[in-house]
């Protein structure tokens, strides 16, 4: 899991929770097996960071083509034909049915048109109820380079026919998620975001210092 937060100023405490669902009257138990886990947390200055931006509204995607999920959209503005942006996104997914298959891309627009960062038809990530290692909560980290200009990343799906259904099964998406958008200069200024991985650095071997 990748989120991007902008907290207040102060102080403050991020902690790993975890829940089970059941049926009423069921008893479900999750177990952790004691392998390494880890909870990082990197301080970014805000000045390259776009976001996040949050889903505003559950989305019903209902059609073999990609559907735009409401409010995961970001705009980023390039400098340099080098720079790069580092994208971070989640939503959650809700199937109707018993039977499903969906799949989540982003979308880059601009003045030059639209370009779907993952397959054509099958984007970044897929949920389907066939697949033992499917995960309904879909995550990514992506980064582009997509020249020089301002760019609009937009999370979106699409629903596909499986099974013995005959037709495209209705799925819900949202009304939690968010997307952001790290800019990554090639510039050196001194007062631009071109020193985010030097800050992150600096901030990785202070946390090393203070364990």
């Amino acid at each position: 899991m990748t989120l991007m937060d902008d907290p207040p100023e102060g102080p403050h405490l991020y902690e790993v929770r975890a829940a089970v669902t059941a049926e009423e009257g069921e008893t479900r138990v999750c177990h952790l097996d004691d392998q390494v886990r880890q909870l990082v947390l990197l301080r970014l200055p805000g000045s390259a960071v776009s976001g996040p931006c949050r889903c505003e509204a559950l989305t019903t995607v209902d059609e073999d083509r990609w559907m735009e999920i409401s409010g995961l959209s970001v705009t980023v503005t390039t400098k340099s034909s080098h720079d790069k942006v580092l994208l971070a996104w989640n939503a959650n997914f809700n199937p109707t049915g018993m039977d499903y298959e969906a799949y989540f891309t982003v979308i880059r627009s601009s003045g030059a048109g639209l370009k779907n960062l993952g397959s054509e038809e099958q984007g970044m990530w897929s949920v389907a109820s066939s697949s033992a290692g499917s995960s309904e909560y879909p995550a990514s980290l992506f980064t582009d380079i997509p020249g020089a200009g301002t760019f609009t990343y937009t999370v979106h799906a699409r629903s596909r026919r499986c099974g013995s259904l005959v037709e495209v099964p209705s799925v819900e998406v949202g009304p939690d998620g968010q997307i952001s958008a790290v800019l990554l200069s090639s510039s050196r200024s001194a007062d631009d975001s071109s020193n985010v991985m030097e800050m992150m650095t600096r901030e990785m071997e202070s946390a090393r210092e203070n364990a």
